[in-house]
């Protein structure tokens, strides 16, 4: 999460320091308009706790040097970062503004109206003010804008929301804060500090309006999607097998994991090869919760693919028959081995009859790999009790 730069939160009246800025100001009815996005550093399978950092856009077609909103969020998941230093800056715009300064409205009851109110929303209510270079104030005229500032939220603890829940944040256009809230103060000639006015009359247009940030509480963790029945992530051996889509003869498992697999809790994944270069018998998923932590390694199994090159042919039931002769050097205690001991033994038994030193799984191979009958059962199911599942 990108670290935004600490400034000192105030919290006083906002209104008497736009009261000081506005003496001596003329009033005009003129129309500006003014474009603000809001967009998150994470906005999906967020936890408990977690600060999500927020990126405000600001376009504008007028010379201003003055401004304040609210930004409004729902307090079903979200709460306030109440430790100093909540907002700050994106250069370059720090060079031309005081700075952007932030205070909380929860409990002010004249940030709120319908829909808005203080049992579902909360409000920040932002500043800025202009500085001054060589005499002349600077100000902000920026028709194709930029980031502008940042602020932070925070999940709210364990328990106080349901799995998979959203909040919004929104900076509202209604009539109410257009003309109560938002003050917006501009300067009619920029070579003089005492020309500025306030735009009474403002266009506010939001793209899109605001963020959405989803929620959970369950667990990091790995799953199968729920339409992809026959994958199986087995959490017992640290297995993941059932990948039934292929090519030919060769199995895509690199195309397709992103379709069978998900996670919870904000975890995520990344995926080592096998010797062969290939995600096939062999390859290791590496989950992680956000953050990076280690949560466990998972292994791709797939049936009867035994040196993992995707390919079911004649080099695999040349394995399968140095299996049963005990030929493989990492086999010549193969009567200790078994399943959980070595993902290569649990791929070899393509009939899934928990046997690997017999001759049924080498036929099996064969008749895949060499005589092209069809190609393996994935999902340690037979068919006409045979894992050879003929060519449609």
């Amino acid at each position: 999460m990108k670290k935004v730069r600490k400034i000192t939160m105030i919290i006083v009246a906002i209104l008497l320091v736009f009261a000081s800025l506005a003496i001596g100001a003329s009033a005009r009815q003129d129309s500006g308009t003014i474009t603000l996005t809001i967009t998150a550093d994470k906005n999906a399978n967020l936890q408990p706790g977690d600060i999500v950092t927020f990126t405000v856009f600001v376009k504008s077609d007028y010379n201003c040097i003055g401004m304040r909103w609210p930004i409004m969020f729902q307090t079903n998941v979200l709460e306030m970062v109440t430790e100093s230093g909540n907002i700050g800056n994106v250069q370059p715009l720090a060079l031309g503004m005081q700075g952007a300064s932030l205070t909380s409205s929860l409990g002010d009851s004249s940030m709120f109206i319908s829909p808005y109110t203080t049992s579902n929303y909360g409000c920040l209510l932002v500043q800025w003010t202009a500085n001054t270079f060589a005499g002349n104030p600077n100000y902000y005229n920026k028709p194709q804008g930029e980031d502008c500032f940042t602020f932070q939220l925070r999940v709210k603890p364990a328990g106080t929301f349901t799995n998979g829940a959203s909040s919004r944040i929104i900076i509202p256009t209604l009539d109410y804060y257009r003309d109560n809230v938002f003050y917006h103060q501009a300067l009619e000639d920029t070579s003089d500090s005492t020309s500025n006015y306030t735009l009474q009359t403002l266009t506010v247009t939001q793209s899109p309006g605001y963020e959405t940030v989803t929620a959970f509480n369950e667990a990091p963790a790995l799953l199968k999607r729920s339409e992809q029945l026959d994958v199986v992530v087995d959490n017992e051996l640290g297995y993941l097998y059932g990948f039934t889509e292929m090519f030919t003869d060769y199995w895509y498992i690199e195309d397709y994991h992103n379709t069978y697999l998900r996670t919870t809790g904000g975890a995520k994944y990344t995926i080592t090869p096998n010797e062969m270069g290939c995600i096939s018998t062999g390859a290791v998923l590496h989950l992680t919760t956000a953050d990076d932590v280690p949560i466990r390694d998972y292994t791709f199994i797939v049936f009867g693919d035994l040196n993992g090159d995707r390919v079911v042919n004649s080099d695999d039931a040349a394995m399968s028959m140095s299996i049963q002769m005990y030929a493989l050097n990492w086999m010549q205690n193969m009567d200790s081995y078994d399943a959980k001991d070595h993902p290569v033994l649990f791929a070899a038994d393509v009939n899934f009859d928990g046997i690997y030193d017999n001759g049924a799984d080498f036929s099996y191979l064969i008749d895949c790999g060499v005589l092209y009958k069809g190609y393996l059962s994935q999902t340690r199911t037979l068919v006409n009790n045979s894992p050879v599942i003929p060519w449609s």
